[in-house]
């Protein structure tokens, strides 16, 4: 590998105006892939440093040309093609992480077909720093605050402090530190392997080593962030929750991280290899432009009509409704309906909120977190016999109150009670111009074991 002068990277330059053609022509994607890496404090916030490396390393990469093999172009186009419609059809449903990972299958389709499969292939390693990049990894947030909630419990066992610890709630006598999705430590278990995976990437170690290296990283990202939650729990517990640390521990866990990680970065052998030349086959259509353009042009000429949201609530709104048991944490919403109905004697307090996009980029279903706050509530059992809805019964954390809640969503003229079969219901409320949405909930409090209840939400859920 080596720098040279820019007539002598022409080929690189072009691959580079490759990934630009694709950000430009999947624009809905590329933004808010964008807009996630500009949040500095979230997991993702390296997302610049991803790409800054891929364009290091493909500037340095040395090509030659090679003469034509007459790879299959029709092949390459179709795949292209179907890889491009099935952009459109995440965008339609504003399906962002299937939109990512199809934007960058065009990027390398989009490569095969102008500079041939072996370049392609070749690239997949430097192609794969994006996968770190990708919020794929917020899957395992409600996994790594449980593991997290454990071990430090765990820990924290064998010490003599006062502490009632329940679930990812850590109560002291002067407050309650509570192990958030922001606590998980996403971020340095990602950055963690994103280091292992450079280490990996320019030093030719050999499989087991690779596997090893991997395995380390994991768990110093892990550990780091055990051990930051610990000293905020202990600091909390020692200066009554006054310590400035149990508030803003941004620079804290940082600052821990570096100095957990650095010595294991000093303690690596490296010997960083030489990369071949790659051979390039100049052998691109102007059908492949096509292919890639397919997608975009399909979605950009979708209707999209947000006049009519025919979705109005069944019930009279009440002037002044009685305070539920529970407050629903409902998402931001154009209009909220609201009002306590009696079903065979069974006081039920509904709520409807209803919310239609502004623009094709906006999400049909906005995110919704959950409905009630866990901090004072927590869910018991799933409630049998709903069909239409998803039941469950809560429990209050301070008075064991329990509470009967039941909800769906509505998406266009389709509903479901799973909030990821309503994202995919986006793609064909989209194709049917109904672009709208309005979530159900209703909610009663039980006398006793909830039979009563029950009963009379299985009639609301037949009805609404």
């Amino acid at each position: 590998m080596s720098f040279l002068t820019l007539s002598q990277k022409k080929n690189n330059l072009l691959i580079l105006l490759l990934l630009l053609f694709c950000a430009a022509i999947t624009y809905p994607s590329s933004i808010t892939l964008i807009h996630e890496w500009q949040k500095w404090d979230q997991a993702l916030s390296h997302g610049f440093a991803c790409l800054a490396l891929f364009i290091f390393f493909i500037w340095r990469q040395d090509f030659y040309i090679q003469i034509n093999t007459h790879s299959p172009t029709w092949i390459l186009s179709i795949a292209l093609l179907l890889n491009s419609v099935a952009w459109c059809f995440t965008q339609l449903g504003n399906l962002q992480l299937p939109g990512y990972i199809f934007a960058l299958n065009n990027y390398g389709l989009l490569i095969a077909g102008f500079f041939g499969w072996r370049v392609a292939i070749a690239l997949i390693p430097l192609l794969t720093l994006f996968i770190f990049a990708l919020p794929i990894w917020t899957i395992l947030t409600e996994i790594l605050v449980t593991l997290s909630s454990k071990v430090v419990a765990l820990v924290l066992g064998y010490t003599d402090l006062t502490l009632h610890i329940q679930d990812n709630q850590f109560m002291t006598p002067w407050g309650t530190i509570v192990i958030a999705d922001g606590c998980s430590g996403l971020r340095y278990f990602i950055i963690s392997l994103l280091i292992a995976y450079l280490l990996c990437l320019i030093n030719p170690y050999s499989l087991k080593t690779k596997i090893s290296i991997f395995i380390v990283a994991a768990l110093l990202g892990l550990f780091t962030n055990w051990l930051r939650i610990i000293i905020i729990v202990l600091i909390g517990y020692y200066t009554e929750m006054q310590h400035s640390l149990v508030r803003d521990h941004e620079f804290f866990g940082w600052t821990l991280f570096v100095c957990i990680l650095f010595p294991a970065l000093l303690a690596c052998r490296q010997y960083p290899k030489n990369w071949p030349p790659l051979g390039i086959q100049t052998n691109g259509s102007w059908i492949f432009f096509v292919a890639a353009l397919t997608g975009p042009a399909i979605y950009f000429a979708t209707p999209f009509d947000t006049t009519n949201n025919p979705i109005k609530s069944p019930f009279v709104d009440n002037q002044q409704p009685a305070e539920p048991e529970l407050q629903i944490q409902l998402p931001l919403a154009d209009h909220h309906y609201k009002q306590r109905i009696l079903l065979d004697n069974i006081a039920i307090d509904l709520n409807l909120s209803v919310s239609t996009p502004k623009n094709k980029q906006e999400k049909i279903v906005p995110f919704i977190g959950s409905l009630y706050n866990p901090v004072h509530w927590r869910s018991l059992e799933k409630a049998t016999g709903i069909t239409q809805s998803h039941a469950e019964i809560l429990e209050a954390r301070n008075n064991q109150t329990k509470v009967l809640l039941i909800h769906k969503f509505q998406v266009g003229s389709f509903s479901t009670p799973d909030y990821y079969e309503a994202k995919l219901l986006q793609i064909p409320a989209r194709l049917f111009n109904q672009p709208y949405f309005g979530l159900w909930v209703a909610q009663s409090k039980c006398q006793s074991d909830c039979k009563q209840e029950l009963i009379a939400m299985q009639k609301l859920d037949a009805i609404w």
